[in-house]
């Protein structure tokens, strides 16, 4: 791979970290002597190097252009749309949400969590390899909170392996590859640490993030887990 070739798949990756409601964009770098074709989605970055004097690379290339401007449904998320002050509508199972702003997107390859806030609500998606690891995060929230809620740990709306009209999953990739767009809307948010005023609550704060990582870490041990 060219750096040209390498510099395309970098903005490509930007673009598609800023794009949630697609699940796969084209890129393109263009020389004189030849030219670079880019996919990337949350399974894989995708890109080949082709001449001019090749005709059937050229016709690759329009479709590539017009992929840009018109996607396929199958580079698409028909349950989020773009509006035109950058904020987005996310529709799920349950009910629509309206303007909600894009606060972060992960890595574009792999989970490539994508973070929504919406009229007092978190909306948190993720491309899943398993739909078992996604309602496993659910069991465990489900389960914090059967006996009462419980303070400081998120509460759960609802949860979705968000579909198409047709009733397909909105995926990407293919075989052990595949993954499976998963959505959470969460009922709290937390406060960035850079935002507590006290030393005394920053040390509490770290404290707890300690904890429950040595928490986390005792409960990963098998023998702990049959208990």
């Amino acid at each position: 791979m060219g750096k040209g070739t390498e510099q395309g798949v970098a903005y490509t990756s930007y673009l598609l970290q800023q794009r949630p409601d697609r699940v796969a964009v084209c890129g393109l770098y263009i020389s004189l002597r030849h030219f670079s074709l880019v996919l990337v989605d949350a399974t894989n970055v995708y890109s080949t190097r082709l001449h001019w004097d090749n005709e059937p690379a050229r016709q690759l290339l329009l479709r590539v252009l017009y992929y840009i401007k018109v996607p396929p449904p199958s580079m698409k998320d028909p349950t989020i749309t773009r509006n035109s002050d950058g904020t987005f509508e996310v529709k799920t199972g349950v009910r629509d949400y309206p303007r909600c702003s894009l606060q972060s997107c992960g890595h574009p390859i792999g989970r490539r969590t994508v973070i929504f806030q919406c009229h007092g609500v978190v909306i948190k998606e993720q491309y899943q390899r398993c739909t078992a690891a996604a309602n496993l995060e659910k069991t465990i929230l489900d389960r914090v909170h059967e006996d009462g809620e419980m303070p400081g740990v998120v509460r759960v709306v609802s949860f979705e392996l968000v579909k198409r009209n047709d009733g397909t999953s909105v995926e990407c990739g293919m075989g052990s590859r595949k993954r499976e767009k998963v959505r959470f809307v969460l009922q709290d948010e937390g406060t960035p640490f850079m935002e507590i005023t006290t030393p005394y609550e920053a040390l509490v704060t770290a404290w707890d993030a300690l904890e429950g990582k040595w928490c986390y870490m005792i409960c990963k041990s098998p023998l702990m887990c049959q208990n």
